[in-house]
């Protein structure tokens, strides 16, 4: 953890904010083209879920431990005086933006995957999106707003909550609701 310390680019942390802002977006065209147009309320119901239960506990985990950020250790004369001593300066663990990119790219590629079962694309999704979130991590700690532990946590934990809540909104059902074969989630949501 301590290289990130030297690191200061407000350019890698303007970049990972933009990374990130089109992570967090991307999952949104899942309901508006098809076949998720015909499940857009669902789709947008799970994701407000997922991202509410991941900004909730990377939250949660910055106010308990009360990291400080690899800047505030770092000498270089070009980073801003007051900057250190702002109330974000103790919330370093674990990386939200990361946690965020891993939300978004975990959720987007697998609702892809169960929307579009057959589709070629579903490994160029996963690993399109899975780029892109490890890019804002690595921009993270590039910026030295963050420790590659930081990163790894937000990462993991992210990853998690993207995954697990499509997961516990599927249930098999073998008419589906429309009649077909196909898969519900609970609270009578089709998927």
């Amino acid at each position: 953890d301590r290289s990130a310390t030297e690191n200061w680019s407000p350019a890698a942390s303007s970049a990972s904010d933009y990374l990130v802002a089109a992570l967090v977006v991307s999952p949104l065209l899942l309901a508006v083209t098809e076949p998720g147009s015909k499940r857009a309320g669902t789709v947008l119901t799970m994701y407000g879920e997922t991202m509410l239960i991941n900004v909730g506990l990377t939250g949660l985990l910055k106010q308990l431990v009360g990291r400080t950020r690899p800047y505030a250790y770092n000498d270089d004369p070009t980073i801003p005086a007051g900057i250190k001593s702002e109330t974000s300066a103790v919330l370093s663990f674990p990386s939200g933006h990361t946690a965020n990119a891993f939300t978004s790219a975990v959720f987007l590629s697998s609702v892809f995957a169960e929307l579009n079962p057959t589709s070629n694309a579903r490994g160029w999704v996963w690993g399109g999106s899975l780029t892109v979130a490890s890019t804002v991590g690595y921009l993270r700690y590039r910026s030295g707003k963050h420790y590659p532990t930081d990163i790894i946590v937000g990462a993991a934990l992210g990853a998690l909550v993207g995954y697990v809540v499509p997961r516990l909104h599927r249930t098999d059902d073998v008419t589906g609701s429309d009649g077909g074969s196909g898969l519900t989630l609970g609270y009578g949501f089709a998927f």
